[in-house]
């Protein structure tokens, strides 16, 4: 019997060891990859640490913003870093693995959802796991331990026993990461800048004119604004278009806001209530490439 357990022990230790050396390479093959952003800004950009500007945000930003556009048109660099199913804490996250890996950058142009215009209590962003493959950065492995709220910690743990993470989101790691074998430079779902349209669907909405008197006062804002001068960079805050949506905008924060939630009046410019279409998002960029140009 003692034998048989002790059998039972050492097979266990052994699969342990085993499981945690897979998921281990799974991380490593994607860190070295371009598959999600994280790891696509690091590898990508070898050769270019220094942008214009760049785009952090959600699918809002993601998707509104052409990057292409406004490099071609105004003659400078920038790339989109947004990463859909996010909030603040992860753009911040974002934002900090831009500068720990030597990024520079003149402006960061976040694009804001109204649900971080003030303080709000947050967790992960579903998509945070996309970190993962630097997960034992201090920057992140923190980030992890701060929001991640559930009883079992396995984006924190990881840094640890990266079968915990891997094992979980094996769909968006382990299989991904096979991908990678073969070609290292696949996207998931963005082009060579970062950007990422809807097609020209428009939408059929009902939906009336609402008018939202609303105050930015998120504190995190504060402290992505000493992140951006501390690296010297200019932190502006961008507000894209939502279908049939007005905000009088507040702010006691010393950070430029530009509010284009509602310079798009018509339902065929939108995919969905708060995401533009391909026309959409050109007229929305043009908007900002002229701001920007001022």
């Amino acid at each position: 019997m003692k034998k048989f357990i002790f059998k039972i022990i050492k097979l266990s230790f052994v699969a342990f060891i085993l499981i945690n050396g897979i998921s281990y390479l799974s991380l490593y093959l994607l860190s070295k990859s371009e598959f999600y952003k994280p790891s696509y800004l690091v590898n990508h950009f070898k050769n270019h640490t220094e942008f214009d500007y760049i785009i952090l945000g959600s699918s809002r930003g993601l998707t509104t913003i052409n990057t292409n556009l406004i490099d071609d048109k105004l003659k400078i660099k920038g790339v989109n870093l947004s990463i859909d199913d996010t909030g603040l804490p992860t753009h911040s996250l974002m934002l900090t693995h831009f500068f720990e890996n030597g990024f520079k950058t003149k402006k960061v142009i976040l694009t804001l959802d109204k649900a971080f215009f003030s303080e709000a209590n947050v967790g992960v962003g579903d998509n945070d796991y996309r970190f993962l493959p630097f997960v034992t950065n201090d920057y992140v492995s923190t980030y992890y331990s701060k929001y991640e709220n559930k009883q079992i910690k396995k984006l924190s743990y990881s840094k640890y026993f990266p079968f915990l993470g891997v094992s979980y989101y094996n769909l968006e790691l382990f299989f991904p990461s096979l991908l990678t074998v073969f070609n290292s430079q696949r996207h998931n779902r963005f082009d060579n800048n970062g950007n990422y349209q809807y097609p020209n669907q428009i939408l059929n909405s009902s939906k009336g004119v609402s008018i939202d008197n609303v105050n930015i006062n998120n504190p995190m804002l504060l402290e992505l604004r000493e992140l951006c001068l501390s690296n010297n960079s200019e932190l502006i805050i961008y507000i894209a278009p939502i279908y049939n949506t007005q905000f009088n905008i507040g702010t006691s924060l010393d950070i430029e806001v530009v509010n284009h939630a509602s310079l798009l009046k018509s339902a065929d410019n939108f995919y969905d209530i708060i995401h533009v279409n391909q026309k959409g998002r050109e007229i929305a960029t043009a908007a900002l490439m002229e701001h920007l140009n001022k």
